[in-house]
């Protein structure tokens, strides 16, 4: 875990916050995302089987080797409406597409395939204290999950989950032990906690630098596909969200 001195505090205030919003009309929908270091816009449209058309738009991005990722997706036109959250990841392979546009598309893809109304999650991961992770998911401002994890990225609790970790075969257990939506919430909370990991650390010192110096690793997403991110720098796309929530997901009409 990172030292007192290296995590961003004025970019925490004791909590990592992510916002995916959703909204459809008729065989459209529109989402969005906003965290720390990124925020973008998406819309896709189907015929009840499969994505017929998709565009995306950046609004933030750590590195310059994210722009392209947007047209990447369209890659996924064809890709079936299904109620299962691992459909996309089963019609082509996440590593070639940015990683957070591709895990957000999985959850509107699921919200699409269920017709249901909008929706606002805000995913929350505590900083850790007393070796305690505390995360939280609300749905249009209600809490719907609440789990809590050591700092091993193990759970605490719900009681009955306790030692399951993030790190080892999560989205395979969540799908067979989860039901419903719970396990969209199981695959928020990873996506999201990884996430806050690594932002946890100052990146202040990389930035305007190389960007493979700071990750993300070779070949995990787009932007580190190839020889690209051999020239790729590190920008600095952060925007302080949680000293103010109200901003979140400013730059959309429907929140």
């Amino acid at each position: 875990m990172a030292t007192t001195s290296s995590v961003q505090h004025e970019f925490w205030h004791g909590e990592y916050i992510r916002a995916l919003a959703i909204h459809s009309q008729g065989n459209t929908v529109n989402f969005a995302m906003e965290d720390l270091a990124h925020a973008f816009k998406v819309q896709f449209s189907h015929n009840g089987q499969n994505i017929t058309a998709i565009e995306a738009e950046w609004v933030r991005h750590p590195v310059t080797s994210c722009i392209g990722a947007e047209q990447q997706l369209q890659n996924l036109v064809g890709c079936p409406i299904s109620k299962n959250i691992l459909t996309a990841a089963q019609y082509q392979s996440a590593n070639l597409h940015c990683s957070h546009m591709f895990n957000m598309l999985s959850i509107a893809i699921v919200h699409a395939a269920h017709k249901r109304a909008d929706r606002r999650y805000d995913i929350i991961i505590s900083e850790p204290q007393n070796d305690l992770v505390h995360t939280q998911i609300d749905i249009n401002g209600d809490t719907v999950s609440a789990p809590i994890f050591n700092t091993q990225n193990e759970i605490i609790s719900p009681e009955q989950y306790q030692g399951v970790s993030l790190n080892r075969g999560f989205t395979r257990w969540s799908m067979e032990t989860l039901q419903d939506e719970k396990i969209e919430y199981a695959y928020l909370i990873q996506r999201t906690m990884q996430v806050a990991i690594s932002q946890r650390i100052e990146q202040r010192h990389h930035l305007n630098g190389p960007a493979s110096q700071s990750g993300p690793p070779r070949n995990a997403c787009f932007a580190s596909q190839g020889e690209k991110y051999d020239t790729a720098i590190r920008l600095n796309s952060y925007r302080d969200i949680a000293a103010d929530k109200s901003k979140i997901l400013d730059f959309i009409e429907v929140k």
